[in-house]
């Protein structure tokens, strides 16, 4: 079994250590000193132009204030100044800025009260972000009473200038009834047009909708048409298409086409793909059973996941959840020279669960 120390032996922790001190060198201690400099005029330039009202200057001071960033001190009284003033003056992502820390802030930056005040007259000026904020606020009761009526009169005016993301997320709860009356005639219309704006929630749960007939007539055709648009972006969703062609059920079954489609993202070297390949090719089933090529895609997709690889790049928690329940899989199976960097994978191996 491989660990982290036989595929980096280097101790970091211990790096200046095993370095040698590096010797004097006049050059450099000169263009040390030139870009001590240059950030210092560049630290006064900024303040001079977040004094005179820039916005954007007043909301990067904020960030390096907040963060301790670029020579400032860290003051997150001193950022919620700045990013205040950035946001009066319209700027957008300092009200989300602001708005987030009101509500989620530590440092005793929490001021729900602050925040939901804030966020009616920045609503109210017009800003579709404050607007769909709003309104989530009012449809979930979160630091406020529910208030469903006017939660969805504020969605549907930051949905009214067009954006996918507002129009997904108005269309989502009328058809789900989710903190407010369902209408699945309108949800379903806002639907499309986020989706036809090539919106990805909105391609794939609309996809959804039709092949499941959820809030809606079923429509296989059109859903399986949508899916397959939605896998051109995701590989999460192209597994999914792939399963509903080799199982069938909410359309019309096609393992070979199914097994194409894993195939293919298997060789562009999706980890969850090598594994669902391997899981479907050694168990048989509608799509036939080859043991041999099951397990070469057994050890592809043992090899594929390493240390590096970036759980969060995945498109949320539960395809995260996914990625973990493949990975357990994998290690029930192989895993006599690979590891996953949860511990529990490493214990279980250690303790020898696995085959």
């Amino acid at each position: 079994m491989t660990t982290p120390n036989d595929r980096f032996p280097f101790n970091w922790d211990n790096w200046p250590d095993i370095l040698p001190d590096p010797e004097p060198d006049p050059r450099r201690d000169k263009e040390k000193a030139k870009e001590d400099l240059f950030l210092e005029w560049e630290r006064e330039s900024l303040l001079r132009d977040a004094q005179i009202g820039l916005p954007t200057s007043q909301y990067v001071l904020a960030n390096h204030h907040y963060w301790g960033r670029s020579g400032f001190k860290k003051d997150r009284r001193e950022a919620m100044t700045w990013y205040r003033a950035a946001a009066e003056r319209g700027f957008s992502p300092a009200r989300e800025r602001l708005i987030g820390c009101l509500f989620d802030g530590d440092d005793g930056l929490r001021d729900p009260e602050e925040g939901m005040r804030l966020l009616r007259q920045f609503a109210e000026e017009g800003d579709p972000w404050c607007q769909a904020q709003l309104a989530e606020q009012l449809l979930d009761g979160l630091d406020c009473d529910p208030d469903p009526e006017k939660g969805l009169w504020w969605l549907r005016r930051a949905a009214q200038g067009g954006n996918a993301r507002y129009l997904y997320a108005l269309g989502e709860r009328l058809l789900e009834g989710n903190g407010c009356q369902a209408d699945p005639d309108e949800g379903m219309r806002r639907l499309r047009e986020a989706a036809g704006q090539e919106y990805l929630p909105a391609l794939y749960y609309l996809a959804v909708c039709l092949l499941d007939g959820k809030g809606c007539q079923a429509d296989p055709e059109e859903g399986l048409a949508l899916l397959r648009e939605a896998a051109e972006q995701e590989h999460w969703i192209r597994r999914e298409l792939a399963a509903r062609l080799i199982d069938g059920g909410s359309c019309a079954a096609d393992p070979e086409e199914g097994m194409d489609i894993l195939r293919r993202a298997a060789q562009e070297g999706d980890p969850c793909a090598r594994c669902e390949l391997a899981k479907r090719l050694m168990d048989g089933g509608l799509c036939g059973a080859d043991p041999e090529e099951g397990r070469r895609w057994l050890q592809e997709a043992a090899e594929s996941w390493k240390w590096e690889y970036d759980v969060k790049s995945l498109f949320s928690k539960r395809h995260i959840n996914e990625w973990f329940e493949a990975a357990k899989w994998v290690v029930q199976k192989v895993c006599r020279q690979w590891c996953d960097h949860s511990h529990w994978i490493e214990e279980k191996m250690a303790a020898g669960g696995v085959d």
